[in-house]
């Protein structure tokens, strides 16, 4: 076969196949005539347009955005469900995902997928069926209340625990027309160098 031939028979292949390069922060969700068949990743891909198949590309990161296939059919395929996470919310119940330790979002959605292949998401439950406390709590919390409306610096003492939980959680506050917090923080801090 002369090289033009095989040249042109080539040339004629390609028009008839579709070429998909995922990178490694990607998943592809091959399709033939509408219907999930299975995930793809990092690889390169070459299918026959004249055979019904689409793919369709994702990046791989926060909320799974796919939605030509129900969940339950991509959780189906184990390549793709061992690279998300599952978050399932009963009835009576909030759900609470934090990304690498930090509180993202709370919902109420009965099922809601996550990539967990570059950040790390968890899932935790709040059951708000039966929000009750024991009396030992109970009685905890109304003495700590006591003491601090008895006592000014146990209550300022409070808030600053409260200022420093927020802190290292967020990581940067700023204080825009604070000036009672601001002036409160500095006498607390005069008091210090003082002492």
């Amino acid at each position: 076969m002369s090289i033009i031939k095989l040249l042109s028979t080539m040339m004629r292949w390609e028009d008839k196949t579709m070429k998909y390069i995922l990178n490694q922060n990607q998943c592809g969700f091959l399709m033939k005539h509408g219907c999930f068949v299975k995930s793809l990743y990092q690889v390169t891909y070459q299918y026959f347009k004249a055979l019904g198949y689409e793919i369709v590309v994702e990046e791989m990161e926060g909320l799974v955005g796919f939605k030509k296939a129900p969940k339950e059919v991509l959780l189906a395929d184990e390549a793709f469900a061992g690279r998300v996470l599952e978050a399932r919310v009963p009835e009576g119940f909030l759900g609470i995902l934090r990304e690498n330790g930090v509180v993202k979002k709370v919902g109420t959605e009965p099922l809601t997928l996550y990539w967990n292949h570059w950040g790390r998401y968890t899932f935790e439950l709040l059951d708000m069926r039966s929000p009750e406390m024991d009396e030992a709590s109970t009685r905890s919390l109304l003495n700590t209340a006591k003491l601090m409306d008895e006592n000014r610096t146990l209550y300022k003492l409070k808030e600053l625990e409260c200022l420093e939980r927020i802190c290292a959680q967020v990581g940067n506050i700023n204080v825009a027309g604070g000036g009672a917090l601001l002036e409160q923080l500095k006498a607390l801090m005069g008091k210090e160098e003082s002492a």
